[in-house]
């Protein structure tokens, strides 16, 4: 991290010689041997990060040249941040009044300002003189360590999109685990004999071993998902509080968050969820080695049915004694062979050709892995573009595999080779993010901000620094740094975390520099800890407020909370007195004002106060003038202070949530201003006046669910580096609001767009120049929305021109139409066309349409040609058409299809037995909803024989004669709801016996029998019958009713 300042400085005080302080007090003199000094510092610092594991000598000196380094970057920020102020307000502060009125400036204000800058210039110098000092004993100490110049320069890899579209972390390969992960399922699926209520399986092994992906492996097995009525996955880590596992539990098991107030409702929600249901509960990464704590949160586990069981992962023999019913899985490492090919997948590629002079390196390298895979995993993707020989016989030749090492940490030098063959830039970036808990969920934008704000990105002249972060924050997920990697439904990274051992590999190189805590232990504290992260509990420990007075020198206050927490005052207090702070985190801390003296933090970057209760904000906010990333989402704010507009270097501005009606001009002065978040603002109406002349380096305006604001401000076409609209709203041709051609203008959208209000542009030629036709359009998901009833003169021809006009570019992935007026669609969607002659029209990438509130559909006029034109489609969704009649043949043509959805299509009388009769391997998911002149099914479904999921609701004509729901040999959940005709389960049913595990039947009034094969639903776990016919009760009755012998054996049955 030391490299991270004195870059940072370097640059800066170049700067500072070339600009103001010219030959005042000799002064100049000191800077130019302070910029020699760090030049011929940083010149050896590779070297000496190399050497610092070994030498503790020149560890030691690394700390005493971070700590300067640190020192003079508060000196460089502070000149930089009040020559400002000097230049914008005259007036500094009394102790300067006082000086001008020694040397009598009264009469010119002129020259009384240049007092003021004289005697600031003159407290900046003495600084910078005694950082000279300090740096001059350092590089005495330097000369006896005999240091190497190496090139530092080395920025981070060119970043190349494809590269990492085609990384083997989106697709991985286990290899080597074949035969564990079968004996694993093997016990899982054949343990209904085990004495206990629950079995508990331990995975045991040291830390890179592959416990993790070997549970994953295991839980994803499909006969393991056929065999278990639930699955549950908990990261422990290192924190077993028996209330936070509890709740997070029940929140894998609902797939939604928990908000009951104790452990006692916790526990007895539990008990009722898990209640005559075989579940599969993975613990993973468990470091727990007290019995009681195990068996308060096991009591609550011992209410599933026969067959349940538990798999723990753990590097400790004593978890596994504790927490295991059998013994425990011993998980060996892998062989050579399997380590190799592990190695080489990452280091070559799938289906690449391997150099042999490489491999032959490559087998060498990875016999000194010792079978960690882990270890070959970071290895062979760090050496996956390094062609050169040389480069793979530094990694094998490297003094760091002599590092004395035991079992425990085999992998170490492994990491750490991988690390130090990262730039120093991303070395200093990786190591920030072990501030963050272990198994922390790390959203990038948020990673990618603290970087900045810390100073870890430098800036390029040809780009931004969001746009470097976002390079660096891929480059550590294609050298599998970061893993666990989570993206959005179009395939863009949202969130990541860090394995343990790499956690800790980051947590070594900042070990005197971040302080993680849970209690407040002054033992072994270092004086000068520059990040401060408090773990996520359900109270602040005590001694916060002492902690807090010892550490002036704190850059970064990091408060993970996913609740909201009260923080005495006290520490509050101290909090906002830390002038040293770039990066302040407060979620959801319950603030509800901020003090005045929040100016007192003049180099923070970074300030996050979502959910902090906020009415609203001080003035003094304004003369936070480095402020770079301002989150303030969830609160309660109406307005924003006037002097926000002196926030000139603000980059990030979170405003969702909060109840504002307007957006205040003084957001306009934000010049510098990337990104304005204002989702979720309900009650917004307006748009700054000057926003679009003042705003030309926004590239991303997140505006969903906006539903206040009629218009976009006029102009926004000249928004040119606009990347992200999540909506654009159409104007009518009176002046208000912007046109939607100047959609036109904003080539480089990214993304998700909306379109709403499309009923309100009255000639199609309005929108015959807009670029969603672009082929190079990054445009990955497209609504087009109209509002019934706004603009009553709408006809079906104008909005089939419209719709025509706003034709997508063929790499679409996602297409919804609401609210469409049209009898029918346009011929992009339902004709073979082309752009030319030669060129048949296709959505090869298109993988999801929504047709939602379609009032005039009568029919899809789709033909054969739809299985080349949408030859990916997975998702259709046709809701509240109410008058189609009938589903197009064609529909079987889309052999990709794996979910139908169709929901208020009350004139549809069947579904056809040739619209569906291709979908046979690739239906999966069939909800049928409301369709009131619906009639047969039957014909229609017989062909379904991958359907998994089937749901029928509101049909009140659907009959169900004995021969429906043949053939549907992988049905696992079906449910009927609303069904008057519904008599008896149809004897098709029959044929689901070996895959039907959920069945429900509600308000089917006149549901009265159950035939006799009920007793052959051998797999059937779940049976819920409610509000049927009351006979139906009563024959169902446990241990007398004339059909309980024929449910009696399912481990759940409800009928009420």
């Amino acid at each position: 991290m030391a490299d991270a300042a004195l870059g940072v400085l370097f640059q800066d005080l170049n700067s500072l010689i070339q600009r103001e302080f010219g030959l005042l007090w000799g002064v100049q003199k000191d800077m130019e041997k302070l910029s020699s000094t760090l030049s011929t510092i940083r010149a050896v610092l590779e070297d000496a990060e190399a050497k610092q594991v070994k030498s503790k000598a020149i560890k030691a000196w690394l700390g005493k040249l971070k700590d300067v380094a640190y020192d003079a970057d508060d000196v460089v920020d502070e000149w930089s941040t009040d020559q400002y102020t000097l230049q914008t307000q005259p007036s500094i502060d009394s102790s300067l009044n006082c000086i001008c009125d020694q040397v009598h400036c009264s009469s010119s204000s002129s020259s009384c300002f240049d007092v003021r800058r004289l005697v600031f210039r003159y407290k900046i110098a003495k600084k910078i003189k005694q950082i000279t000092r300090k740096l001059d004993g350092i590089t005495k100490e330097m000369n006896d360590f005999n240091l190497i110049e190496m090139n530092v320069e080395r920025g981070v890899t060119e970043f190349n999109r494809s590269r990492v579209t085609s990384s083997v972390l989106y697709e991985p390969k286990v290899y080597g685990r074949e035969v564990d992960k079968e004996k694993i399922v093997s016990f899982l699926l054949d343990n209904l004999n085990c004495r206990n209520d629950v079995c508990v399986c331990p995975i045991i092994g040291i830390g890179g071993l592959g416990k993790t992906t070997l549970a994953q492996y295991v839980y994803n097995d499909e006969r393991v998902g056929e065999y278990f009525d639930k699955k549950m996955w908990v990261c422990v880590s290192e924190d077993f509080g028996v209330e936070r596992l509890t709740k997070m539990i029940i929140e894998s098991f609902s797939e939604k968050s928990c908000d009951l107030p104790s452990l006692d409702t916790m526990q007895c929600q539990l008990r009722e969820m898990l209640k005559e249901k075989r579940f599969l509960l993975v613990l993973d990464d468990v470091w727990n080695e007290n019995q009681d704590v195990w068996h308060r949160l096991k009591s609550s586990l011992l209410f599933g049915a026969k067959g349940s069981s538990i798999i723990v992962t753990t590097r400790l023999q004593t978890v596994a004694s504790i927490m295991g019913t059998i013994p425990a899985y011993e998980l060996s490492l892998l062989s050579q062979d399997d380590c190799w090919n592990l190695f080489r997948h990452h280091a070559f590629g799938m289906g690449n050709e391997e150099k042999p002079n490489l491999a032959n390196i490559g087998q060498e390298i990875v016999r000194k892995c010792g079978g960690v895979p882990l270890a070959a995993k970071a290895l062979g993707s760090m050496l996956r573009f390094k062609s050169d020989e040389r480069e793979w016989m530094l990694v094998r030749d490297s003094e760091i595999w002599d590092l004395e090492r035991d079992e425990k940490n085999i992998i170490l030098p492994a990491l750490r080779l991988s690390y130090n063959n990262l730039s120093m830039q991303l070395r200093q970036c990786f190591a920030y993010c072990s501030i963050f808990p272990k198994d922390y969920e790390m959203n990038k934008i948020q990673i990618v901000h603290l970087w900045i704000a810390n100073g870890l990105i430098q800036s390029d002249r040809n780009m931004e620094l969001e746009d470097i972060g976002d390079g660096i924050f891929k480059e550590l997920v294609w050298r599998s740094l970061f893993q666990d990697i989570k993206e959005d439904d179009l395939l863009s990274t949202i969130t990541c975390k860090m394995h343990d051992l790499l956690h800790d590999l980051g947590s070594s190189v900042l070990i005197d520099e971040c302080l993680r805590i849970e209690v407040v232990q002054f033992d072994n504290i270092r004086k000068k800890v520059r990040h401060l992260t408090l773990l996520d509990t359900q109270s602040v420990p005590s001694g916060l407020d002492q902690l807090l007075l010892s550490q002036a020198s704190l850059r970064t206050i990091f408060f993970p909370f996913s609740h909201q927490i009260e923080i005495p005052q006290p520490c509050l207090f101290i909090i906002f007195q830390l002038k040293c702070l770039r990066v302040l985190n407060l979620r959801y801390v319950n603030i509800k004002a901020l003090p005045p003296w929040i100016d007192n933090l003049k180099h923070l970057r970074y300030l996050d106060l979502t959910g902090c209760s906020l009415k609203s904000l001080p003035n003094s906010i304004g003369c936070l003038r480095n402020l770079q990333m301002l989150c303030l989402g969830q609160n309660g704010l109406i307005t924003l202070p006037p002097s926000m507009a002196k926030l000139e270097q603000l980059r990030y501005i979170n405003l969702s949530s909060n109840p504002f009606t307007s957006l205040p001009e003084s957001i306009c002065s934000l010049t510098n201003l990337r990104t304005l978040n204002i989702k979720w603002c309900l009650r917004l109406e307006g748009w700054p006046k000057l926003m679009i002349k003042s705003m030309g380096n926004l590239k991303h305006l997140l505006n969903e669910c906006c539903a206040g604001l009629s218009v976009m401000p006029i102009g926004i076409g000249k928004l040119t580096r606009l990347e992200t609209l999540n909506c654009f709203v159409a104007s009518l041709e009176d002046g208000r609001g912007a046109n939607i051609e100047e959609l036109q203008g904003l080539s480089l959208l990214r993304g998700k767009l909306q379109i709403t209000k499309l009923e309100r542009v009255g000639n199609s030629m309005n929108i015959k120049e807009v670029s969603l036709i672009n082929r190079d359009s990054l445009l990955s998901a497209l609504t087009f929305s109209w509002t019934s009833g706004e603009n009553p003169g709408t006809s079906s021809v104008n909005c089939l021109d419209v719709l025509e006009a706003l034709q997508p570019h063929l790499n679409i992935r996602e297409l919804k139409i609401s609210g469409y007026p049209g009898v029918r669609f346009p011929r992009w969607m339902e004709m073979e066309m082309t752009y030319d002659s030669h060129q048949r029209l296709m959505f090869p990438q298109l993988i999801q349409i929504s047709l939602i509130d379609l009032p005039n559909l009568e029919k899809l006029s789709w033909d054969c040609e739809v299985k080349h034109r949408f030859s990916s489609l997975q998702h259709l969704q046709i809701h509240n058409c109410p008058k189609l009649k009938t589903l197009p043949t064609a529909l079987s043509s889309l052999t990709t299809l794996s979910t139908l959805s169709i929901k208020k299509c009350e004139l549809l009388e069947m579904l056809p037995e040739l619209g569906v009769q291709g979908l046979t391997s690739s239906l999966e998911h069939v909800s049928i909803d409301t369709c009131h002149a619906l009639s047969s099914v039957s014909e229609g479904l017989k062909h379904l024989q991958s359907l998994r999921f089937l749901w029928i609701e509101n049909c009140p004509k659907l009959e169900f004669p004995t021969e429906c729901f043949e053939h549907l040999i992988a049905l696992q959940h079906l449910t009927i709801s609303m069904c008057p005709k519904l008599v008896s389960l149809p004897d098709g049913l029959k044929q689901s016996a070996s895959s039907l595990k959920e069945l429900n039947v509600f308000y089917c009034k006149n549901l009265i029998v159950l035939p006799d094969w009920m007793r052959d639903l051998k797999v059937l776990q779940e049976l819920l019958i409610q509000d049927c016919h009351s006979d139906l009760i009563r024959r169902c009755e446990k241990d007398k009713g004339e059909y309980w012998h024929k449910i009696a054996h399912i481990p759940k049955a409800t009928i009420r």
